[in-house]
């Protein structure tokens, strides 16, 4: 049996009641990726973003359907260009390590489609 922190559970609930779906979603620093597979239930494809390359190993562990919809990117999440905006950004429990909380929000909502 597998155990999920409280925390763990309380914001997987309220974002999957929460999000629409769409095509695209990105996750900026996704840790161990549950909540990046349970997306996958409302969203076609999602990227992953995350300045630490021990994210490849929960990513490389990923069963081969979900690693196909997945995308996953070692970078800096606020000097990094991507490509197209996304119908969900999510960040849990990372906005308590970024300095300048504002410029970090703006980068967030100027990813996100009208």
């Amino acid at each position: 049996m597998t155990y999920y922190p409280p925390g763990y559970l309380f914001r997987r609930y309220e974002l999957l009641k929460r999000a629409a779906g769409g095509n695209r979603f990105l996750e900026i620093g996704p840790g161990s990726l549950l909540l990046a597979v349970e997306l996958l239930g409302i969203f076609r494809r999602g990227t992953l973003i995350d300045f630490s390359a021990d994210t490849r190993a929960a990513y490389e562990a990923l069963a081969p359907a979900d690693r196909d919809r997945l995308d996953l990117i070692i970078a800096d999440f606020m000097k990094h260009h991507f490509e197209e905006p996304f119908d969900a950004v999510i960040a849990c429990e990372v906005l308590e390590h970024i300095r300048d909380e504002a410029a970090f929000l703006d980068r967030v909502r100027g990813l996100l489609n009208p």
